[in-house]
């Protein structure tokens, strides 16, 4: 049974040296000598920092869905408003009943935001007087 050591993708390259020396496997001394007189490298660049991971970090933002359609400042307002709405936010303050902990504080949150939102608006109006 044959043990490999190394993992495929961090091996160090193979020389024409070795590749032409034939069936029989070189001496360790010269296998170190050939893998220290490789370019020198850079720590980041031996424990791969320097490339991109494949993950899903490195995959890009969905794309839009074609039903929602952001058209201005209002309408975004008005669709946080039915959310809130049905989802039952608006009926009572303690939120959704039978709902998880972090959800009633989320809903708790957007609701309180909802009327910052609001008295920000009326305020506005009234200072510019429409």
């Amino acid at each position: 049974m044959r043990i490999q050591y190394t993992l495929p993708g961090l091996q160090p390259p193979v020389t024409t040296q070795a590749k032409s020396a034939g069936p029989i496997s070189p001496t360790f001394k010269n296998r170190m000598q050939q893998i220290a007189a490789g370019p020198p490298v850079s720590w980041k660049q031996i424990l791969r920092l320097d490339r991109t991971p494949a993950g899903p970090g490195s995959v890009g933002p969905p794309p839009k869905p074609a039903t929602l359609e952001v058209l201005d400042v209002a309408s975004e307002r008005l669709r946080w408003r039915n959310l809130l709405v049905r989802h039952g936010a608006g009926q009572a303050q303690s939120g959704i009943p039978g709902a998880p902990p972090k959800v009633q504080r989320m809903v708790a949150v957007l609701t309180r935001m909802q009327e910052l939102e609001d008295a920000l608006i009326a305020r506005s109006l009234s200072e510019t007087g429409g």
